[in-house]
This record gives structure tokens, C-alpha cells and sequence, in this order.
């Protein structure tokens, strides 16, 4: 008997150690918010009534907001969809050669919907320092909103070849390859990632033309470009 009790003590032990990490390995979902602090590349393009080329461009961050769902496939692999829940935006003023305002411009930018999938270099279930390689795809939204379009550099108003006011609206379709790293315990963690896309758009005519004689053609071309994405995650 004297012998037995040790045994089974040990048996105890290594039964409960097993069940609390069959437990924690059990967690097969994360729930995350997210930070996207994303790079955006703007171009502007139209011609005067002269046919004389105007081009101007505009290069700036912008955070936005979403919510994320990753199923732990296996210990190495996880598919990840993410929701976009509160775009950013941005301020900025383009101007011609002249120094007319072509327009104050609000740019609102976020992802949409994004699915895809990480691979982890350890075992994504435990509780550790880890690092990812992931790909994203689906869509990003965008709108630009101008105002205030054909004011000189003295106040005055000139509206013989900007637009007072106009806006485009834009669903991109985005690839993002991601890189990241992180500290999980076992009911919670925090990412890092930062992701890279080229994703965008070329010379669309979304805006329309302008006020110059013969109603010239205006140009914008984007670029997603991206940049950091936060997270903090809980698992269940």
C-alpha cells in the first residue's frame, strides 16, 4: 500500500497537468480588436482648358478600426477573417502650380472584409512569444470628398475650373502579406504585425470632369499601401 499511494500521487499529478494543457489547447478561436495604421498614396490628374496638364499628389496614414476572428486550424496554422468597424480619416488640401485650391480634401479609409490565413513558428495554442507570416485578401473602402475647390491664395473664388465640391467612392480589392509577432498567455494576448500591399487604383475617372471648357477628364490613382496593425486578442 505504502508503495501505491506514491503512484497513484503521481498519476494525480500527471493527469491534471494533462488536462489543464488538453484544456488550453482546447481554446481553438481568437477574438481580436485591431489597429490598421495604413499608408495610403493619393495622385490627382486633370488638364485646363489649354490642355495644360495639372498633377498633384498626396501621401498620408491612416488608422482605422476592426474586429478579428482566427480559428486555430492546427497548432501551426490559423485562417483569420477580419471586419472593418470604424474607418479613419484624413485632412489634407491639394493645391495647383497657381496656388488654387483644388479642393480640401476628407479622406475616409478601413478595410471592408478580409479574409486569409498565419503561419505560426511555434505552436499558435500556447502561451509563449511567437512569431507569423500571413496573407490577407478581400477589400478595402475608400472615399475622397472634396470642398472649397477653385479658392485663390487672396480668398477669392474662382470656379472656372475646379469643382466647388465633389467626392468618389471606392471598394479596392487588396492583397496584404503580413509579418508579425506576439505574446499570448493563456486567456489573452497582443500582436504586432505590419503588413506590405500594392494594391489600388490607376487613373480612374470616378470624379468626373472639371469646370474648364470642354468638360476635361479628372484622374485620381490610389495606392494601399500598408503599414502596422495592432491587436489585442482573448481566447476561447
Amino acid at each position: 500500500m505504502k508503495r501505491i499511494l506514491p503512484l497513484l500521487l503521481v498519476l494525480l499529478v500527471a493527469f491534471a497537468t494533462l488536462a489543464e494543457a488538453q484544456g488550453r489547447k482546447k481554446k481553438k478561436w481568437r477574438g481580436s480588436f485591431q489597429r490598421f495604421i495604413t499608408t495610403v498614396n493619393y495622385s490627382y490628374q486633370t488638364t485646363n482648358s489649354s490642355g495644360t496638364e495639372i498633377s498633384v499628389s498626396n501621401s498620408t496614414s491612416i488608422q482605422s478600426t476592426a474586429v478579428g476572428l482566427e480559428w486555430i486550424f492546427t497548432p501551426f496554422f490559423t485562417v483569420e477573417t477580419v471586419l472593418g468597424i470604424s474607418p479613419g480619416r484624413s485632412y489634407f488640401t491639394l493645391e495647383d502650380s497657381s496656388s488654387v485650391k483644388i479642393g480640401d480634401v476628407a479622406q475616409d479609409a478601413g478595410p471592408g472584409f478580409l479574409i486569409g490565413g498565419n503561419w505560426y513558428w511555434k505552436e499558435a495554442t500556447e502561451a509563449k512569444f511567437n512569431l507569423n507570416i500571413g496573407l490577407l485578401t478581400g477589400n478595402f473602402s475608400l472615399k475622397n470628398s472634396y470642398n472649397d475647390g477653385g479658392r485663390n491664395s487672396d480668398g477669392s473664388y474662382t470656379n472656372t475650373l475646379y469643382n466647388a465640391s465633389q467626392s468618389s467612392n471606392y471598394s479596392i480589392n487588396v492583397q496584404m502579406l503580413k509579418f508579425g509577432t506576439e505574446y499570448g498567455g493563456e486567456e489573452a494576448g497582443f500582436k504586432f504585425e505590419f503588413a506590405i500591399s500594392t494594391s489600388g487604383v490607376t487613373n480612374s475617372t470616378s470624379l468626373g470632369t472639371n469646370n474648364a471648357t470642354g468638360s476635361r477628364q479628372q484622374y485620381e490613382t490610389i495606392t494601399v499601401g500598408g503599414g502596422p496593425i495592432l491587436s489585442v486578442f482573448t481566447r476561447f
